[in-house]
């Protein structure tokens, strides 16, 4: 074979090559998200209703170590404990973006509506809607309190505590604190720490802020926070 012709299969050959490398490029751009995206809905579907999953990477290879761009998610109800919600939080550590939707989420006594969560990096936004009897019902028998307003952007409670056999008249905020959610009273300058009411607490993720505002049913609450 003359040097012009090897020349040429050569050059043929590293044609062939790049498109047969440029055709598994496109295809795993194509498949992997779709991959990506059964794998998700799998992973929910014993706790909630996956309505939409849609799962962007570039390039889609990094996506066999479970690292995307983005993961848009919209959901109906998602039932689960607080521990297993910040755990799905955590599991999105290798994730950029995140934009999640829960028209209903049960966790425990907690329920929470028309809920979103957005993920850029390791800062979370999570809003949610609250009614009046949602409060009442996440707090029974914790403090013996009740929802009565939001003041300065934070949910107030009202209401009465045991303490020494005797009913002492409580005021309290719902805030955060050290990484988590708890109810606070206030004017307890020696008892407040005891009768303090954790509701959300987790080691992986941590509550940096909430604000309240009212809405006509009840509360929008805002938090933000961090992965721990």
């Amino acid at each position: 074979m003359s040097d012009r012709r090897l020349a040429v299969t050569r050059v043929q050959a590293a044609i062939a090559a790049a498109l047969a490398l440029t055709a598994l490029f496109l295809l795993a751009q194509i498949i992997l998200p779709s991959v990506a995206e059964h794998r998700i809905r799998g992973l929910l579907a014993d706790r909630a209703q996956v309505e939409r999953v849609h799962v962007e990477a570039f390039p889609a290879i990094k996506l066999l170590w479970h690292h995307a761009d983005r993961i848009e998610l919209t959901l109906g109800e998602l039932r689960s404990g607080t521990g297993r919600i910040a755990g799905l939080v955590d599991d999105a550590g290798a994730v950029n973006e995140v934009d999640a939707r829960a028209r209903l989420i049960r966790s425990g006594a907690v329920v929470l509506r028309d809920a979103r969560l957005r993920k850029d990096g390791d800062r979370i936004v999570g809003q949610a809607r609250v009614t009046r009897s949602d409060v009442r019902t996440a707090l029974a028998g914790s403090l013996g309190v009740r929802p009565v307003g939001v003041d300065r952007g934070t949910l107030v409670l009202r209401g009465g505590v045991s303490f020494l056999g005797q009913v002492v008249g409580v005021t309290a905020r719902v805030v955060a604190d050290g990484g988590a959610v708890v109810v606070k009273p206030e004017g307890l300058p020696f008892i407040g720490g005891l009768v303090q009411f954790t509701v959300f607490s987790d080691p992986r993720l941590a509550v940096d802020s909430l604000t309240a505002r009212l809405v006509p049913d009840g509360y929008f609450l805002t938090a933000t926070g961090r992965l721990a």
